[in-house]
């Protein structure tokens, strides 16, 4: 997804755009976080737009509900709700 991204994005710190093989290291150690520490909250997180399903399912195995997408204006998968309580 790396070759897919913007001259602006790549400006960014590459540990800002890169976490792991699959690029969601970062979301799985919040994940891990939230759940160990029983933290009550809703999360966002935005991911690349081929990224939805592995990160809903992420979710929803770590017991988080009340999971929605959302879309950018391109119509690409963009961003993932998620409540843990």
């Amino acid at each position: 997804e790396m070759n897919d991204l913007d001259a602006d994005v790549l400006r960014e710190p590459e540990l800002a755009l890169v976490a792991g093989e699959d690029g969601l290291d970062a979301y799985r150690e919040i994940i891990s976080q939230i759940k160990d520490k029983k933290l009550k909250c809703k999360c966002y997180f935005e991911h690349g737009f081929k990224q939805k399903n592995i990160l809903v399912h992420l979710l929803e195995e770590n017991g988080f509900s009340d999971i929605k997408t959302y879309q950018d204006y391109q119509r690409n998968d963009r961003v993932v709700r998620a409540s843990f309580v």
